[in-house]
């Protein structure tokens, strides 16, 4: 992972570099509001180790809406995104075609450190929220094990910077780089469709997330074009206890999930 971060790096500052040396470079923010709207697909893997894995493609749409003004930056991002997963557990077999769905939505701040007329680093922070619909509920698994839905919610912090730069013939590249401060979460578990258990809710309130992407846009007349890889990493310790009300205890267990995949959009 660090290979690949400083690999990306050492090509924007190259990018930088030949950009410095053509004059005839547009100024990078060219607009004071942008809108976009664009198509996702991603293959996510979601871990609890020694316990299951899920793994899938997932679809979805995303906008966002961003506006600067005398170098401050606010924007607001959103994604809903639908697929489907394979489950899989040494111990209670597998479920295929599990239907799967994000939603997350963002809020930022930044500040547009202009370096030049063609490049420029925006640190940036705020608020986000991300929730998980697991649908397993009614299917039973190669071994009979009972499936039963899920929701998962996470409230945390992005922290990151962008470093874009301008290049020749409306082209211009972005790699964002991210940290996120996961705050709180929780995890709804719908047993109670499961003859002789309850539904529980395991408060979760400490990891991490670790997000990177390097975008690709072409300025057009009156629409922007944008391709986009991303990468994201959540990391999940283990849970609160919970006892619900038969007297059993309950944990969700550490877990990670890996989610790599492009956007495409389109900016007016």
């Amino acid at each position: 992972m660090r290979k690949i971060i400083f690999i990306i790096i050492s090509g924007i500052l190259f990018l930088t570099g030949y950009g410095f040396a053509e004059s005839e470079v547009p100024h990078i923010f060219s607009k004071d509001l942008g809108i976009e709207i664009g198509f996702e697909t991603s293959y996510i893997t979601y871990t609890e180790p020694g316990v299951m894995r899920q793994k899938g493609f997932m679809y979805g749409l995303t906008g966002a809406l961003a506006y600067r003004n005398y170098s401050y930056m606010l924007s607001v991002e959103a994604k809903a995104s639908l697929g489907q997963v394979d489950y899989h557990s040494g111990s209670s077999g597998d479920i295929k075609s599990i239907d799967d769905g994000i939603l997350e939505v963002r809020g930022l701040a930044g500040y547009d450190l202009n370096i030049s007329e063609i490049f420029a680093v925006t640190p940036y922070a705020g608020i986000g929220y991300r929730h998980l619909d697991d649908n397993m509920g009614g299917r039973i698994s190669t071994t009979g094990a009972y499936g039963y839905d899920r929701e998962i919610s996470y409230m945390y912090s992005p922290i990151g910077v962008d470093m874009t730069t301008a290049l020749e013939n409306g082209w211009n590249i972005k790699l964002r780089l991210e940290y996120d401060k996961f705050w709180d979460g929780s995890a709804e578990s719908h047993l109670g469709s499961i003859p002789g258990y309850y539904d529980i809710e395991n408060d979760q309130d400490k990891g991490y997330g670790i997000r990177s992407s390097i975008m690709f846009k072409k300025k057009g007349e009156t629409v922007d074009f944008i391709v986009e890889p991303f990468f994201v990493y959540w990391n999940i310790k283990d849970s609160k206890l919970t006892k619900d009300p038969g007297g059993s205890t309950w944990i969700e267990p550490k877990n990670n999930s890996q989610e790599f995949g492009i956007h495409f959009v389109a900016e007016y």
